[in-house]
């Protein structure tokens, strides 16, 4: 199973984020889902509530652990990024704070769309 990157599908910022992401995994190693598809039996599994999902991006990894928030995005960028090391930014304890400020306040500053941008990897969520 290949990991999956769940985030927010109409927000400009988690969009953008994905597009990057995306453009930078040229072997295509994670499958990006947009929260708004995420199969139920994936929400219930792994206990992801409404709140959960639109509050941070989280990681489900080979392993079938969950990983959340700054830390979803080291994981993401230690499997595609090529300078690896750089992602360890994510992990001291401000990149905790200024990220859970970002997503309380990302619609306000950044916007959001009328509907769901998805990547067509032809997986099924």
């Amino acid at each position: 199973m290949k990991p999956q990157l769940i985030y927010d599908g109409i927000c400009n910022l988690c969009i953008s984020a994905i597009r990057l992401l995306y453009a930078l995994d040229r072997k295509h190693h994670v499958e990006f889902v947009p929260y708004q598809e995420l199969r139920a039996a994936t929400r219930r599994h792994y206990a992801l509530t409404g709140d959960l999902l639109q509050g941070r991006m989280h990681l489900i990894t080979r392993e079938g652990r969950l990983v959340s928030g700054p830390l979803a995005i080291r994981e993401v960028c230690g499997m595609i990024f090529p300078f690896h090391f750089i992602c360890s930014v994510f992990v001291i304890p401000e990149s905790q704070r200024v990220y859970d400020w970002i997503a309380r306040h990302r619609y306000w500053i950044f916007g959001c769309r009328d509907t769901c941008y998805v990547i067509k990897q032809g997986s099924n969520w």
